[in-house]
């Protein structure tokens, strides 16, 4: 019934045959078993560790947080996030425009010349004033009114150059 050997060499015994069926995969599943088991039991004790202190550090910043104050709140930050907070918490100011009447400043802008109204353009290098220059002295004072300059301006420049 069982025949354990063979007369060939290259032949394996249908018996052994079914011994090495049914033994290899359950060796190989016990093996395979007990590796994962190593892995997963010991690093579990760690994790374990991890969670605990995960845990206490989370009761500390619990309680941490439960003694800051409100007021004491901007005194513990730095210096820095201080002062981007009161940057944002500011209302935001517009620009002031000083108002002043035209028809007088632009005769008094007349009065300097051409000339000095260009040659002030091109030392603050005011972009676009040779189109103004060449329809006249009144579209240059126009021109430098619109840039908000103002004879003040001018005459503290010209003094510059006179003194």
């Amino acid at each position: 019934m069982f025949n354990l050997f063979t007369s060939n060499a290259f032949e394996v015994a249908p018996a052994i045959q079914t011994i090495n069926d049914i033994l290899f995969p359950c060796v190989l599943f016990g093996m395979i078993f007990m590796f994962l088991c190593v892995i997963f039991f010991d690093s579990s004790s760690v994790l374990s560790d991890e969670e605990n202190v995960v845990a206490q550090s989370t009761e500390i910043l619990a309680e941490a947080i439960e003694t800051i104050v409100p007021e004491d709140y901007l005194e513990q930050q730095l210096a820095s996030m201080v002062a981007v907070m009161e940057q944002y918490s500011q209302p935001k100011v517009e620009a002031k425009v000083d108002l002043f009447d035209v028809e007088p400043e632009i005769k008094k802008l007349r009065t300097f010349g051409a000339r000095s109204l260009k040659a002030y353009c091109k030392e603050h290098k005011i972009k676009g004033y040779s189109t103004a220059a060449n329809a006249g002295v009144e579209s240059l004072a126009k021109f430098m009114l619109a840039q908000q300059v103002k004879a003040c301006d001018v005459q503290s420049f010209r003094s510059k150059f006179v003194a």
